[in-house]
């Protein structure tokens, strides 16, 4: 287990006394981040998570986890590996951040199970930690349109292109910042140059098709059309899913460089065309919907 200090991503000692809060929080989405809220202001401000617990199909990537809990006024986070607790029992983890490193209050949602087999309730935290001269909050729910608000949820709004619910549930835009890799430069030569990255194979993919999309470069703002997929037509089924983007009005070279690509609508599913020709034939059509729907000449 490590204790990291989230300003310089160094390793660090815990400082005692601290409200922790506890969880995977993947995604940090509005409802983890009631979680840090619920911190509160007179007590240094922590996180416990894993490193580990889940491989793939992730919100974020580990480190965009951290700076984003960074972003929530935390700035010390003990990560286990999850087979380093897997085993306690739900007295023994209270032991640990209690009496090993002095939590004097923990912070969990409304469905935190913790200990061997997941045995321990957040009654059980609010009882335990009681016992061990700590307090334990627990958050309730944060509910978005009826339901509340979790990391499988995201995931399914994802899935199925719904860019709008996302970004209500994580509470900012859906965006991947990647670096810029060279592609088979065919829509260079047919008129529309994209600027091509790999999509990482530990995160959850969003739904495969085209997306007016927004690019922030240099901290320059500009528009375009996104295809998030295996680009059939091209390159067959089964290949690697990458982020392909026409940006309008755009020409220099990225080649190496990283390029923020957010997400803002979904237009149409991905598809395998007859021909070059007609892909680009489409793209000229998603263009023109991508400019309609920024407004953009």
């Amino acid at each position: 287990m490590r204790c990291l200090d989230l300003d310089t991503n160094a390793e660090c000692e815990f400082v005692a006394g601290a409200a922790v809060a506890l969880g995977n929080f993947d995604g940090v989405h509005i409802g983890h981040r009631r979680i840090f809220d619920a911190l509160g202001d007179d007590l240094p401000k922590a996180a416990f998570t894993f490193s580990d617990l889940r491989q793939s199909d992730l919100l974020c990537a580990p480190s965009e986890r951290l700076s984003l809990i960074r972003s929530c006024g935390v700035r010390r986070a003990l990560v286990a590996d999850f087979a380093e607790v897997r085993d306690m029992t739900p007295a023994a983890f209270c032991d640990l951040l209690c009496g090993a490193f002095g939590a004097k209050r923990l912070v969990c949602g409304f469905n935190f199970t913790f200990g061997a087999g997941g045995k321990g309730s957040p009654d059980d935290l609010r009882r335990l930690a009681a016992e061990r001269e700590a307090e334990a909050v627990v958050v309730d729910p944060v509910m978005l349109d009826g339901a509340p608000v979790s990391s499988t949820r995201v995931r399914t709004m994802l899935r199925a292109g719904d860019i709008p619910g996302v970004e209500a549930a994580l509470g900012r835009k859906c965006a991947y910042t990647l670096t810029v890799i060279h592609g088979r430069e065919l829509g260079r030569k047919m008129g529309y140059p994209t600027i091509n990255q790999a999509f990482p194979e530990c995160l959850a993919a969003p739904r495969f098709g085209v997306y007016a999309s927004r690019c922030v470069i240099d901290g320059q703002t500009l528009f375009g059309v996104t295809n998030v997929g295996v680009r059939p037509t091209v390159d067959g089924e089964g290949r690697a899913v990458s982020l392909e983007t026409h940006i309008f009005d755009y020409s220099r070279e990225l080649y190496k460089k990283p390029a923020r690509v957010e997400l803002c609508s979904f237009l149409r599913d991905e598809r395998r065309f007859s021909s070059t020709v007609e892909l680009f034939e489409q793209v000229a059509k998603d263009a023109a919907r991508a400019r309609e729907y920024f407004d953009v000449g």
